[in-house]
């Protein structure tokens, strides 16, 4: 009887470990694989905007910027270089697809402006101030 109730104690503590453990596991690698795959999008992205295919950029940051968004403080330079980029992509098609003053009235153009400002407190919480600078440029 004492060697059963010892038993199930000794199990219930050990489950009450690899259960801990295995969530901690689960976490960590679900975070890694997050990571990877924004790496991996931002790069595709980036590609995109090399080869002048704005469209397809702005889709891939626009996707990349809302999963990071809520997390931006644990990463404030991911963050503020995905809002950064995205403003600069959208830009850049406004400025391909329009001309003089309807590339300022441009909804993107405006977007892109409230991007930069996210960008730009995001450098400058972190104490960035080289980044801060260049996206202050682009404001």
């Amino acid at each position: 009887m004492k060697a059963t109730s010892l038993s199930i104690i000794l199990g219930f503590i050990v489950g009450l470990i690899l259960s801990g453990v295995l969530v901690d596991i689960y976490s960590y690698v679900k975070s890694s694989v997050d990571r990877i795959i924004i790496a991996r999008n931002i790069s595709k992205a980036e590609q995109y905007v090399k080869d002048g295919q704005y469209q397809q950029a702005i889709e891939i940051y626009e996707k990349v910027y809302e999963k990071i968004k809520p997390k931006k403080e644990k990463n404030e330079s991911l963050f503020g270089k995905v809002a950064n980029n995205l403003g600069l992509s959208l830009v850049e098609k406004s400025r391909v697809n329009k001309s003089g003053n309807d590339l300022l009235n441009s909804n993107q153009v405006q977007k892109a402006i409230e991007l930069f400002k996210e960008a730009k407190a995001s450098f400058l919480k972190i104490k960035n101030n080289k980044l801060a600078d260049q996206t202050e440029h682009n404001i």
